[in-house]
């Protein structure tokens, strides 16, 4: 890793700065002066020693003062688990930013995107909610099961984030590695402003979406744990996928040399999402509580913003209170409820069953009627925790 910076001499605070750092996180910096018709330029060469360069995230130092450019010379492997001494930090709106000792947000909205969506995006941005949540795709554990809307739903759901006032960012389940396209060329035909987040769900093991979500940089990508992980090695695992570069191969599966000055980056812009783990014993809660992860993760070093899902743990609206309690002493970055419908479901809509709450999970979805509260709870949470501007 190339880190060039606008300064006159190797001795200039901002150069001293990136040096400091970098030895701090564990490589060996070497800095040289460049001659430029418009100034100098100070190269800082990250050379492997405790810590391999090619592990450490560009973001450390791209937004540091006096920076120009991050280039990799090495094709990245970016350790989920190297960055102890930065936090990391995504920001997602004009006044949401996740992570990095950040207040906890919310990210609230139905578990599926339906005809109603547009309601349930605009009661959600009539409370002032800044970042929601919906599938369009639904991988689901029975094939018998719905699964969802598709292409028409990603359409849905962004027009009606688009036309809302308060909502800053979209978070959207995708299951295949085209759907990201498909998700781009309708940000483009909509004239779509806003942040979208990309996650992977508890049911996808779909390797090549994993790499594709990693070489491409216009989506943040949220990774939630698989279903039967048994601990944030798996979880870890999976991330690998997204922040490594993969070496291209020959016929025999040797590795092909690329060309070093332009190696290519990745997708740094990763979270964490704890869902819980498959319930191996009969248990009050649909899927067993991992909101521990948290602190193992934090003591490891790992550096994604950790978002917890109280939804589907919890499994049953009875229960929902008790693990969103139990998700915010565990401190995470984000919260992520499923909502989206009144308590007795919609009535007197057009083409719109009677009494309709939702195409699946409609027995652990928070009612409208109660986010209000829910809303109330992590302004008090993030007072207590977090230092709000």
């Amino acid at each position: 890793m190339i880190i060039s910076i606008s300064a006159d001499n190797e001795q200039d605070a901002n150069v001293l700065h990136v040096i400091d750092l970098a030895r701090a996180l564990g490589v060996n910096p070497v800095s040289e002066v460049q001659q430029g018709g418009s100034g100098n330029i100070v190269l800082v060469m990250l050379k492997d020693a405790g810590v391999k360069a090619k592990s450490l995230r560009e973001s450390i130092f791209s937004g540091l003062p006096g920076v120009i450019s991050v280039a990799r010379v090495s094709l990245a492997k970016v350790d989920v688990f190297a960055g102890r001494q930065q936090p990391h930090s995504i920001w997602l709106g004009p006044t949401v930013t996740i992570g990095a000792s950040k207040p906890c947000v919310l990210i609230l909205g139905p578990c599926t995107t339906d005809p109603t969506i547009s309601r349930s995006i605009a009661a959600l941005d009539e409370l002032g909610v800044k970042a929601v949540r919906s599938g369009p795709f639904k991988p689901r554990s029975s094939s018998g099961s719905f699964r969802g809307n598709g292409e028409r739903a990603v359409r849905w759901y962004l027009t009606a984030v688009q036309a809302a006032r308060n909502v800053e960012v979209a978070f959207m389940e995708v299951m295949e590695a085209c759907h990201i396209a498909l998700v781009a060329k309708i940000v483009d035909e909509i004239a779509f402003t806003k942040t979208i987040v990309l996650w992977v769900g508890a049911h996808t093991e779909n390797v090549e979406l994993l790499v594709e979500l990693g070489r491409q940089t216009q989506f943040p990508v949220m990774l939630k744990n698989g279903k039967r992980d048994q601990s944030v090695d798996a979880l870890r695992g999976r991330a690998d996928w997204i922040l490594e570069t993969a070496p291209h191969f020959d016929e025999f599966g040797r590795p092909i040399p690329g060309n070093r000055s332009q190696a290519p980056s990745v997708n740094e812009s990763l979270m964490f999402c704890l869902r819980g783990t498959f319930a191996e014993q009969p248990s009050l809660w649909r899927n067993d509580p991992n909101y521990h992860w948290v602190d193992t993760l934090r003591s490891r070093g790992a550096w994604a913003p950790i978002i917890i899902d109280p939804s589907h743990v919890a499994g049953d609206l009875r229960y929902l209170t008790t693990s969103i309690d139990m998700a915010l002493l565990a401190r995470p970055d984000g919260l992520i409820v499923e909502t989206g419908y009144p308590r007795e479901g919609w009535h007197g809509l057009q083409d719109v069953p009677e009494g309709y709450r939702g195409a699946c999970d409609v027995g652990q979805s928070l009612p409208l009627e109660d986010v209000p509260e829910l809303l109330e709870k992590i302004v008090r949470h993030n007072a207590l925790y977090h230092e709000v501007a």
